[in-house]
Formats: structure tokens, C-alpha cells, sequence
């Protein structure tokens, strides 16, 4: 049976949002292909889900690298945590 945990945590100035299951997970490589994004520009309407996310966190906290971190590995399920510095804005014109 699959699990999914979605967790919420304010510690201090930093907001820590956590989704992790006991999926399927996924390579180093896909890994790195959700954390470096093509242009938004370059990509088709067809992008959804996690990779949406991904790319509106990275548009969104450019200078944020760590904005979002994917622990997975194939058959070990994945956790992802986004991290957000609540004192900060979002950049809305980048």
C-alpha cells in the first residue's frame, strides 16, 4: 500500500513544506532533469505536477537555489522539501 506524507513546519523565519512517499522513486538523473528546468519559454503547455512546481519555485526565488531539494532513489520512494524564507518576497518581476 502506498503512503503519502505531507508535512508543514515553520521554524523560525523559514517555512519547510514536506511531500515524501514509499514510491517507486527516481534516478539521479530525472532528478537533476526536475531540478534544472528548461526555460519556461522553451517548454510546452504539457507541463504539470512536479515539474510545474519546480519551475514556478525556481522562477519565483531565483537567487534561492535550495528553494526545493529531491531525495529519492529507485525503489525508496522520494522526499521533497521546499524551504521558504517568509521575510523575503517572491520575485514577481524577474
Amino acid at each position: 500500500t502506498g503512503i503519502i506524507e505531507v508535512r508543514a513546519e515553520l521554524k523560525g523565519k523559514y517555512l519547510y513544506l514536506t511531500v515524501q512517499d514509499n514510491g517507486s522513486g527516481m534516478s539521479k538523473e530525472k532528478i537533476e532533469e526536475l531540478l534544472h528546468p528548461l526555460p519556461i519559454e522553451e517548454t510546452s503547455s504539457r507541463i504539470m505536477g512536479l515539474e510545474n512546481v519546480i519551475q514556478r519555485l525556481l522562477f519565483f526565488y531565483p537567487d534561492t537555489p535550495d528553494v526545493i531539494t529531491i531525495q529519492s532513489s529507485p525503489g525508496m520512494g522520494t522526499k521533497i522539501q521546499i524551504c521558504i524564507d517568509t521575510e523575503k518576497e517572491p520575485c514577481i518581476v524577474c
